[in-house]
């Protein structure tokens, strides 16, 4: 029998007001925590979580900023204060990065994380995996876990108030589970109950954004709760990351490629990983001859998530800027994963066609 490890969060509550339970769970974890997120995430939730452990056995220690990138420096950094105050647990606030390196300080110093997201971009809050990066945000690799998160709080409350862009980012992140897992199917013994659970997963991804994503979108612009936004927050969170951990991870493609390509221009760096994966669904498509009525129903979708549809929807590039990326983008690790090879030129013919095909949306 074929050895393969599954790698699951020991707990995932989800739903409205999550967070007030935040204590209940700390209290079976440690008792000395670290707080570490992104600046916007402690100033939204850093007070909510001092309330919650401030009747109960789980002392405080400290909040932290997690760096803004999750690069070596910034793990080694937040290790050795875990380390130094002996904190046993601590608390992600945040986006991807922000959870990403919470998930592999907990590894490194040996402490369990609890992973509160307060942004829906990314399945960041339940996997087993860090995407790791030079401190300048270059992409540096796919650093995977030997523990996934000990609790996992989705309080849909918390992520309806974030901005729209990152709910778009998480619906277009989300949507590559379906397109990249497809593209690369072949490569996956379709008969194997394993492949077989995260493709199904994957579908689910794709099915639940056709029916919700508009109206979630609609929910978060509004900053109103709804079930649309519920079964979208679902999908983002525990369907893709049902669809990682059955894969190990090894789902990603073109998009997330496209993606890597685009840390490797200041220009594209920061505008968000999920966005640029958004973007990167649409080259994937267009990579595979999709013909153009299927090319024209992902634009529509994409645009219904407020996703980006055309490069100068992301930034200007000048010619030379363009070639770094594609470059980046045909060399990356899960390029590798495509079935054929993928050359700067066959990218290339790619982008074009996604933008003479945007000029109509």
């Amino acid at each position: 029998m074929q050895t393969q490890t599954l790698i699951f969060p020991a707990k995932i509550l989800r739903g409205p007001g999550m967070l007030s339970h935040l204590g209940d769970v700390c209290r079976h974890l440690g008792q000395r925590a670290l707080l570490i997120g992104g600046h916007r995430a402690l100033a939204s939730v850093g007070e909510r979580v001092q309330q919650q452990l401030a009747c109960g056995p789980v002392t405080l220690v400290g909040s932290e900023w997690f760096g803004g990138e999750c690069s070596d420096t910034q793990i080694q950094r937040l290790t050795q204060r875990v380390v130094a105050q002996q904190i046993d647990l601590i608390i992600g606030v945040g986006g991807g990065k922000a959870l990403d390196t919470c998930k592999a300080v907990g590894i490194a110093a040996g402490v369990p994380v609890v992973t509160v997201p307060t942004i829906a971009a990314t399945c960041a809050a339940v996997t087993p995996l860090s995407i790791r990066y030079y401190d300048d945000g270059h992409f540096r690799d796919l650093y995977p876990l030997p523990l996934a998160p000990a609790a996992v709080l989705i309080d849909s409350d918390v992520l309806m108030r974030a901005p729209l862009r990152w709910l778009a980012a998480g619906l277009g992140d989300t949507l590559a589970k379906w397109y990249e897992f497809r593209a690369i199917s072949k490569q996956h013994n379709a008969l194997l109950g394993i492949a077989r659970s995260s493709q199904a997963n994957s579908l689910i991804c794709y099915d639940l954004i056709v029916a919700y994503g508009a109206a979630a979108c609609l929910a978060v612009h509004e900053s109103k709760a709804s079930p649309a936004l519920d079964q979208v927050l679902d999908a983002i969170f525990t369907f893709a990351g049902l669809t990682s951990l059955m894969s190990n991870g090894a789902h990603a493609a073109a998009a997330h490629a496209i993606y890597e390509g685009f840390t490797f221009c200041d220009k594209t760096c920061d505008f968000g990983h999920s966005l640029l994966v958004g973007f990167g669904n649409l080259c994937l498509l267009a990579l595979e001859d999709r013909c153009d009525d299927e090319m024209h129903e992902a634009l529509a979708l994409a645009k219904a998530c407020a996703l980006p549809l055309r490069l100068s929807d992301i930034a200007e590039l000048s010619a030379d800027e363009l070639n770094d990326i594609i470059d980046a983008s045909v060399h990356a690790p899960d390029m590798a994963n495509m079935p054929g090879t993928v050359t700067a030129a066959r990218l290339r013919a790619a982008i074009q066609r996604v933008e003479v095909l945007a000029a109509t949306y």
